[in-house]
């Protein structure tokens, strides 16, 4: 796992505290506290990236702001570490 991590380490920009919205069921407009990946930038269009990593096997899915790609580390589990270490190498 740690080799996982030093892969993802590598290829992101900076790890940024977040607001994620719940924005579905009975509590919508709930906030929660989050830590985000965050991707992009002057080098690489945010747009490009999110594209690139949903085209990904299995899909990586992140949401833009303020011009970066956010990959939400509250909705990555342990065992997906490989593949997205993977995802963004082939970046």
């Amino acid at each position: 796992r740690r080799a996982d991590l030093e892969g993802i380490r590598t290829r992101t920009d900076e790890i940024s505290a977040q607001i994620a919205e719940v924005r579905a069921g009975a509590l919508p407009t709930v906030e929660l506290p989050t830590v985000a990946l965050a991707l992009g930038g002057a080098e690489h269009a945010p747009q490009a990236l999110d594209e690139a990593l949903r085209a990904a096997q299995p899909p990586v899915l992140g949401r833009v702001a303020d011009d970066r790609l956010l990959l939400d580390l509250r909705t990555i589990l342990p065992a997906d570490l490989p593949d997205l270490a993977r995802a963004l190498a082939n970046l």
